[in-house]
């Protein structure tokens, strides 16, 4: 896959929040949590940067521009699943275009 390629950070999110069962925090006056960073009510940015093995300004840089294609495939593998299960015929559009033009 070509280095450049990424894909769009919410279906790694959206499995992370199938799977603890908890929604993302949001910034700025969270409806779950009301704010509080103690709080279990929601999944913080410090749990899902200590899950994937990623600093805040890496899961900032994921939402905001996607995840390298490299990268994604640990970070799948990391919560347990193959990143086809995750972002589907994405995950393989760029190993496609690469042989074509290979």
């Amino acid at each position: 896959m070509t280095s450049n390629a990424r894909l769009s950070a919410q279906p790694l999110l959206d499995k992370i929040v199938a799977i603890t069962g908890r929604p993302i925090h949001i910034d700025g006056g969270c409806r779950y949590c009301s704010g509080c960073e103690n709080s279990k009510m929601c999944v913080k940015e410090k749990e899902i940067c200590e899950t994937l093995h990623i600093g805040p300004r890496t899961l900032r840089r994921w939402r905001a521009e996607g995840v390298p294609v490299e990268r994604a495939d640990r970070a799948a593998v990391i919560i347990g699943h193959h990143p086809a299960e995750l972002w589907g015929p994405h995950w393989w559009l760029d190993e496609e275009l690469e042989q074509q033009v290979g």
